[in-house]
């Protein structure tokens, strides 16, 4: 089995492309409605083709790219394909089924007005009268889509919802207590907090630190510096050192020997 892709189209065109100018070559091509031409730009996939084989994605491809487009080809797998062939075979067998049923119908009332018989005007517009309803029931058969469900709601069975007596209970106004006072003082009391340890420090104080901790915090944070002026030399400099002179009588400078002369070969 060859594979099979589907082609999306996200409204992505070429860098060097207009928008406008592509958008005009994908509608002339795909032959394409305003609206369609809006979904392909909404920037949500859209399904150009949902199964093709190679060669026809190749195509696609190309006049895409050619009409300044980008596209995309998506390989479909081998259960994907096998859900769309179901679905297929499916809509065919319903769709058979509905022909098969308007033919059996349509013959049945063909044998109704050969039954009917045509002595006056009178019997003559009966039949036509049975005709056109026949025809009206017909075309009022619809094909139901893939998996909705056939029986209306009114036919399906539901449970009876219980009866809740409300009488008893009242909307309060907007910000009210939902409670009322004579209720609240019968609720149960909070149980005592004893408080004795505590103390109040005074404004400003480190709380949870012991007060020896503390002013050796403050100590530390002292400053013992102050800052110098604009482009003031905060390290003072040394005096300065007058260099030793050295004495060099008791030395002596030699030449160097000149270096001999190549001898010719």
């Amino acid at each position: 089995m060859s594979t099979r892709y589907k082609l999306l189209f996200r409204g992505q065109i070429a860098a060097d492309q207009h928008m406008a100018v592509v958008r005009g070559r994908l509608q002339k091509m795909l032959k394409a409605s305003d609206a369609q031409l809006e979904l392909m730009f909404s920037g949500n996939p859209v399904t150009i083709k949902k199964d093709v084989d190679e060669a026809g994605a190749e195509r696609y491809l190309d006049a895409f790219m050619q009409a300044g487009a980008k596209l995309e080809i998506v390989e479909l797998d081998a259960e994907a394909l096998a859900e769309a062939a179901r679905k297929a075979e499916m809509v065919a067998v319903a769709a058979a089924y509905k022909k098969q049923q308007t033919e059996q119908l349509a013959a049945q009332v063909a044998a109704e007005q050969q039954s009917v018989p045509d002595a006056d005007a009178e019997d003559g517009a009966g039949a036509q009268i049975i005709s056109a309803a026949t025809t009206d029931a017909i075309a009022s058969f619809a094909l139901a889509n893939v998996g909705e469900d056939l029986a209306p709601a009114a036919a399906k069975t539901t449970q009876p919802v219980a009866s809740v007596a409300i009488g008893h209970l009242s909307v309060a106004d907007a910000g009210g207590n939902l409670i009322e006072p004579a209720e609240a003082s019968a609720a149960m009391p909070l149980p005592p907090v004893d408080t004795s340890h505590l103390s109040l420090d005074e404004a400003g104080a480190t709380l949870g630190v012991p007060t020896d901790v503390s002013a050796e915090i403050n100590a530390l944070v002292e400053p013992d510096f102050q800052l110098g002026e604009v482009g003031e030399l905060l390290v003072e400099s040394s005096p300065l050192v007058e260099p030793e002179i050295l004495d060099l009588s008791n030395f002596q400078l030699e030449s160097l020997p000149e270096p001999a002369a190549e001898q010719p070969a």
